[in-house]
């Protein structure tokens, strides 16, 4: 019979393994000094952990990173905050009174989730993030910004290119703002999800030449002197976009055209939001747009008179395989896959 292998006979290899799925917090009051072998793989600069903030309890919280903050600087590849919508999150602010985010040099992923948090507090993280040059990835979500100018962290990042380390990024919480169009700071982010009128499209594409997948919600222009008619609405060619998912709200068909005709080697569209069109749903006038694309989805609000439509006249504009298409109440959805 063969002897059971007990959990300490695993290999160091194999421990760390382990513990790349668990939470640094977690790993580290479980198996610090338990022995010097323990000791010796949590020290191992093999090793790639994770750290949600909330599974700290916040008694503990000062204590944890300033006592260990050599071992976690080592070892931290990704950070997610995460708290309550309407709660000021007091461990980002207990974070960088402890240290300077460049102690993190090994951080490749930083998550803000909910809760409330200042414009200057987030100012002075993405000061200090510039020196975090491992840093590819920084998503803030669903949070509540307190202060003025909202569209500072916007600037910073995608207009002077504060972090040029970046390749991912997701804010959703303020709107890409107006912006010299002379300056010609290209940021390097390649996935991008972000709230924006259509007025400021072409700043946006002018400074994301790198593109490659593209998440926005577009609204109408805040200002209607910005644009005095749709011809004014001119973008510039973001040639490597592979995949769009737009969120379209009171958007002119004909704009959404002229979006679709900037990106000349799309293969996913994905649209969703509220339209009054029924363009959108013609398979023949989308190809001709969008000649390279392969799948395409759309989910659509529609007023009751525009959606009073058969469904076999969508499906007739698709020499498509794998069609489908339904009409619930005011929404229509269809998926369509390319031949």
């Amino acid at each position: 019979m063969t002897p059971m292998t007990k959990y300490e006979d695993l290999c160091n290899e194999i421990h760390m393994e382990i513990y790349e799925f668990l939470d640094f917090y977690s790993v580290f009051k479980s198996f610090w000094n338990i022995n010097e072998r323990f000791n010796q793989i949590l020290t191992d600069k093999r090793l790639r952990l994770t750290q949600t903030t909330k599974y700290i309890p916040a008694q503990f919280f000062h204590s944890y990173f300033e006592q260990n903050l050599s071992i976690i600087g080592n070892h931290l590849v990704s950070l997610k905050f995460q708290s309550d919508e309407n709660q000021q999150n007091i461990k980002l602010l207990l974070l960088l009174s402890i240290c300077n985010f460049s102690q993190f040099h090994r951080l490749e992923s930083l998550i803000i989730i909910g809760g409330i948090y200042s414009i200057e507090n987030l100012t002075r993280l993405i000061l200090e993030l510039k020196n975090v040059s491992k840093l590819t990835t920084l998503y803030i979500n669903q949070i509540r910004l307190v202060g003025i100018y909202h569209d500072n962290i916007i600037k910073m990042i995608l207009f002077e290119n504060y972090l040029p380390q970046l390749r991912k990024f997701m804010f959703l919480n303020a709107f890409v703002p107006s912006y010299d169009s002379s300056s010609q700071s290209c940021h390097n982010i390649e996935n991008l999800t972000i709230s924006c009128s259509k007025d400021v499209l072409s700043w946006l594409f002018i400074h994301s030449p790198k593109l490659i997948y593209l998440n926005l919600r577009l609204y109408p222009p805040f200002e209607v002197h910005h644009l005095s008619s749709v011809e004014a609405l001119s973008l510039p060619m973001v040639l490597l976009l592979k995949h769009l998912k737009i969120c379209i709200f009171e958007v002119l068909c004909c704009d959404i055209s002229i979006v679709l005709k900037s990106m000349p080697n799309l293969k996913i569209l994905e649209i969703n939001g509220d339209a009054s069109h029924l363009a959108l749903l013609d398979g023949r006038m989308i190809m001709s747009l969008v000649p390279t694309l392969l799948k395409y989805t759309i989910e659509l609000e529609m007023p009751s008179p525009v959606i009073n439509v058969s469904i076999d006249w969508i499906l007739e504009t698709y020499n498509w395989h794998n069609v489908q298409c339904s009409i619930c109440g005011c929404s229509i959805l269809l998926s369509a896959k390319k031949k």
